[in-house]
């Protein structure tokens, strides 16, 4: 009976868990598309279409607007059962004295459901982004260029947005320069016009034939009467594994970890890798070989293999081989296997015990020699 009570028990909790929940679990509100863009002109005038989607059919949904530039919106409807479709008008004004970004939200909430113990509101908003142009003379810029490797064309990519006022003439070029902080290379466009408020790209191919691996900095220069400078970084690479560190001491005694830490210099996944490991002293040699890893483009790994230290003591050579992609490449270094301090300490405590037992020992018998030999004259006297 108590089993039954107990099963009962179980079964109301797990009900009334699903009724409490149920509101959050079935709550989906959406708007598309996600976000939108609108440069400022005065007196300007814009109809959107918003996607408003809910996963119940038959729930009310409260429409509105909120952001500094809701007063230049209005809705077409401002009420929706189920999933529909929203105009929104913009009307702008003759001049805004603020320069920069500013927002009209337009927004979607769920009426408070009274089915169930609680109910549940749900509110999702979306931003209209409107850029108001600067006075005079303003450049923003955005370049773009993806890591490579040796001997491949790169894309670059300048985008240049005009956020002043002024139509504006462009005159452009980008300098790639090493880390020395010499330029290599040198990559000009054609002068461009762009107006007041628009955008313009320029795209060209990087040739890195003549490059040598490593980092470099790509140096965008916007000549339009100012000088606006921008900077990104980017890599060449190579198909080479770095072996950056590995295990230089280990202590005597069973199988031991021993840690190879590589670094890929390739801008592509290398796939397996894997080490050999030579260790050599006098006319002794051992070698043992790592699992591979996975080495992704740039990717950092550790390599981990196993060495019985048991009959091992001493210095000993090591050559360490790395195997990828049909490549290989080897470092040599060191390793120290040597008793560990603490089973030292052992043994010297062990002797230091040892030695008091036999200075013990030594003693109680001069004792006792030196008692009896008392006890003899006592006898004679």
């Amino acid at each position: 009976m108590h089993f039954i009570v107990f099963k009962m028990k179980k079964l109301v909790l797990f009900l009334l868990i699903i009724i409490l929940f149920s509101n959050f679990i079935s709550a989906s509100l959406g708007i598309s598309p996600a976000t939108v863009e609108i440069n400022f002109v005065p007196e300007a005038e814009h109809i959107l279409r918003f996607s408003i989607t809910t996963d119940n059919p038959t729930g009310e949904l409260e429409i509105f607007l909120d952001g500094d530039f809701k007063e230049y919106a209005s809705l077409s409807k401002t009420k929706l059962v189920g999933s529909g479709i929203i105009e929104l008008e913009i009307k702008f004004p003759g001049a805004v004295d603020k320069p920069g970004i500013h927002k009209i939200m337009i927004g979607a909430k769920s009426s408070s459901s009274g089915e169930g113990v609680f109910g549940t509101v749900i509110d999702v908003r979306v931003p209209i982004n409107i850029f108001v142009p600067y006075p005079g003379r303003y450049i923003e810029g955005r370049l773009n260029l993806p890591d490579g490797n040796v001997g491949e064309k790169i894309p670059v990519e300048l985008q240049v947005i005009n956020r002043g006022k002024e139509d504006l003439i462009v005159n452009i070029y980008i300098d790639f320069v090493e880390e020395t902080g010499e330029v290599i290379n040198r990559m000009t466009f054609e002068q461009a016009q762009i107006t007041t408020t628009a955008e313009k790209y320029f795209r060209e191919y990087l040739n890195t034939s003549d490059f040598r691996p490593g980092n470099y900095l790509a140096r965008a220069i916007i000549d339009y009467g100012e000088i606006t400078e921008i900077n990104r970084t980017f890599r060449i690479g190579s198909l080479f594994v770095e072996i950056v560190n590995f295990t230089e001491e280990l202590p005597k005694g069973g199988i031991k970890r021993y840690h190879i830490d590589i670094e890929s210099k390739w801008n592509n996944n290398l796939g397996e890798v894997f080490a050999d490991v030579n260790l050599s002293k006098d006319s002794e040699s051992i070698v043992f070989r790592t699992p591979s890893v996975e080495l992704e483009a740039w990717g950092k790994e550790t390599l981990e293999g196993f060495l019985d230290t048991e009959d091992l003591e001493g210095e000993y050579s090591v050559t360490i081989t790395l195997h990828y992609k049909d490549q290989k490449n080897s470092v040599s270094g060191v390793l120290l296997i040597k008793r560990s301090n603490f089973n030292m300490i052992i043994w010297f405590s062990l002797s230091v015990i040892l030695l008091l037992m036999v200075i013990f020992i030594l003693l109680r018998r001069k004792k006792s020699i030196l008692t009896n030999k008392s006890k003899k004259k006592d006898e004679k006297k």
